[in-house]
């Protein structure tokens, strides 16, 4: 019974995560992306950021940056 709990608890939390969207902004080039699980995806290399752009698929790793969160419009362009 505990793990069906656990398990219940695990799915609510991976679908309220899934559901916030962050604009991540590279303050050196002014180039702007998109991911839609921030504190999951991200981990730091060195002192870089590396995460997927929701929008191309790519793995991007920035040395800085700055995150906001913003709609799941905005993110995907529409």
């Amino acid at each position: 019974m505990r793990r069906l709990v656990l398990l219940g608890l695990a799915v609510v939390a991976i679908c309220l995560g899934g559901c916030q969207y962050y604009r991540v902004t590279d303050p050196t080039s002014g180039k702007v992306f998109y991911t839609n699980n921030w504190m999951a995806d991200r981990y730091r290399w060195n002192g870089a950021v590396q995460f997927t752009d929701c929008n191309t698929g790519e793995q991007v790793k920035l040395q800085s940056s700055q995150v906001k969160e913003v709609t799941k419009a905005e993110a995907l362009g529409q």
